[in-house]
């Protein structure tokens, strides 16, 4: 399948954005490397970890896209949302 560009996709489901943006998942959309230009979405490490996926698992996907994502929240309170059980939101534009 060729994926055509998407100029800009939002996902929020409640934390499971992770999930939905898998590999696995998202390739039955996308194929092998979608083409968005610009992607909205929240980050739940601590969700991410309750069903056994690795949280920077989905920032390494999201880079390997090309896209670069920067948080809402500051560094430190990402390093700390797996303990914290804060979910945030990503800004992540083409590169």
């Amino acid at each position: 399948m060729n994926a055509q560009l998407v100029d800009v996709m939002k996902i929020d489901i409640e934390g499971h954005e992770q999930e939905a943006l898998s590999p696995a998942s998202a390739g039955r959309f996308f194929g092998s490397s979608p083409r968005v230009n610009a992607l909205l979405t929240e980050f739940s490490p601590w969700v991410a970890q309750s069903v056994g996926l690795q949280p920077l698992d989905y920032l390494k996907q999201l880079s390997a896209w090309g896209l670069n994502c920067t948080p809402a929240l500051s560094f430190d309170r990402v390093l700390n949302a797996a303990t914290t059980h804060e979910q945030f939101d990503l800004t992540c534009l083409a590169n």
